[in-house]
């Protein structure tokens, strides 16, 4: 038993045996037989050369300060990575998992990471410290809805040279009608701010919209309030997990012919 602790957690120990049984549909195999098979399974990991990572995803926040009726996340509790982990993970990336790999990448993402901002702030200082000292490069890139944004902040994401995918619905009629805050207030007024943080700061950073079904009609004259106020790269996203109908893909295609050609459509 002791080596198979070892090997994988007590919650991944009991989520594979129960895999295990599951997949046995009811047969009558002993405990001891599951284990014989886990313990095989772990040999099996142990003996496969696996290719170097180089990048990883931090969720350094579950929760988000928004309710957005579209939202892929579900029901989000209110966790923090806590900064051991991500300081941990950054360095086993660097110093082990990327092996003899230069270059590595950091994606800062949530929920909403910003909620989490002292470790955002100390886990990038720390990344790049530990890349200095391993001779290799490391960059981030970062996903947010912008309400949390402030000087200090958009200072220190330009600063470590961090781009930007602002989440922003376009016009404010489009934006406020699924992006809510958790008490159900629209959220336009907030992200404009950061939006004008961000041109302030930035020469460019990306956009990301998410269209529904009844912001399809408002889909080009919303793609032409960004670029009116200096938008250059925007990424159009259908909403997944509603349902579209015929006649709602059928006014979604009619206003993405109309699109610039530096949007790129998903």
């Amino acid at each position: 038993m002791k080596f198979v602790k070892n090997d994988l957690s007590p919650l991944g120990r009991k989520n594979f045996l129960r895999l295990v049984q599951h997949k046995l549909r009811g047969k009558l195999y002993t405990l001891a037989d599951m284990e014989r098979i886990l313990r095989a399974f772990c040999d099996e990991i142990r003996s496969i050369s696996l290719p170097p990572i180089t990048n990883v995803e931090l969720l350094l926040a579950d929760g988000c300060n928004l309710n957005c009726t579209y939202c892929f996340e579900g029901l989000k509790p209110k966790r923090l990575m806590p900064l051991e982990l991500a300081q941990m993970t950054v360095e086993r990336l660097i110093k082990e998992w990327s092996g003899d790999e230069k270059a590595i990448s950091i994606f800062l993402f949530g929920g909403e990471p910003l909620l989490n901002w002292p470790v955002l702030r100390r886990t990038v200082e720390y990344a790049e410290e530990i890349a200095q000292e391993s001779g290799k490069q490391v960059s981030f890139s970062i996903t947010t809805n912008g309400t949390l944004l402030n000087i200090e902040r958009v200072r220190f994401l330009r600063d470590h040279r961090i781009p930007v995918m602002l989440s922003m619905d376009g016009l404010p009629d489009a934006h406020n009608r699924h992006r809510r805050m958790v008490k159900d207030r629209p959220s336009f007024s907030l992200v404009w701010k950061g939006f004008q943080l961000l041109q302030e700061y930035y020469k460019t950073f990306d956009v990301r919209m998410t269209v529904m079904p009844d912001t399809a009609p408002l889909l080009f004259d919303s793609v032409m309030f960004l670029s009116e106020h200096g938008v250059s790269s925007l990424v159009i996203v259908p909403a997944f997990g509603v349902i579209w109908r015929p006649d709602d893909r059928k006014v979604y295609w009619q206003q993405i012919k109309k699109k610039s050609s530096n949007i790129s459509v998903a």
